[in-house]
């Protein structure tokens, strides 16, 4: 190898070891989500007014806009399905969904995951987030399986794994059950899928 081309591969290495790593994809597998409508709309933020409260969220170029048109969804008066992270009262929106369809303004927030499904199952629904993965999401007679525009694609869990492909990239709604009481010690209960909402 000559001095010259040795220079540059050394040179090379130095350059990638100085450059920072990639930064982590962040963990969604505990978002909340509301239905709410925007009542204040800012270059960084977004206001929000629920049933009986208002909720703001910051807003970056990280949050999808889920729209017909991305660039003019989101306005004063728009109704919206927010899901954002909650850490310690710092709420981001990862996730807002144009016209969600019929319904009322939440009253509270719900629960919901954003990631991939690594594998599928025929009992329970695992979905992968920031390299971690979020098991044991339980299917229902009425769990819904929807596309990107909110069109529904299966009803029930036959249908929904029939459908629905290995490392889907999507967005879970889900509640908890109560928990089973046995001699006073609570055995848990199920987190139960309301909707999968196909993003890609």
């Amino acid at each position: 190898m000559s001095f010259a081309a040795f220079t540059t591969a050394f040179l090379a290495v130095v350059v990638s070891l100085a450059q920072p790593p990639a930064p982590a994809s962040p963990d969604l597998r505990d978002l909340r989500w509301v239905r709410a409508s925007v009542i204040a709309l800012g270059p960084e933020a977004i206001t929000l007014k629920l049933r009986d409260s208002e909720i703001t969220l910051v807003r970056d170029a990280a949050t999808e806009i889920v729209a017909a048109d991305p660039a003019t969804a989101v306005a004063i008066g728009a109704t919206v399905e927010a899901h954002y992270l909650d850490r310690k009262g710092d709420r981001r929106a990862i996730v807002l969904i144009e016209d969600p369809g019929p319904g009322d303004a939440s009253k509270r927030p719900q629960m919901s995951v954003r990631g991939t499904t690594p594998r599928l199952k025929w009992g329970a629904l695992s979905v992968t987030s920031g390299g971690k993965t979020r098991r044991g999401l339980s299917f229902e007679k009425k769990s819904r399986l929807i596309d990107r525009e909110g069109r529904l694609l299966a009803t029930g869990k036959d249908a929904i794994l029939k459908t629905l492909a290995q490392d889907a990239d999507l967005l879970v709604k889900y509640q908890q059950s109560g928990g089973l009481v046995v001699e006073g010690v609570d055995l848990g209960g199920n987190d139960n899928i309301v909707e999968i909402r196909l993003l890609r």
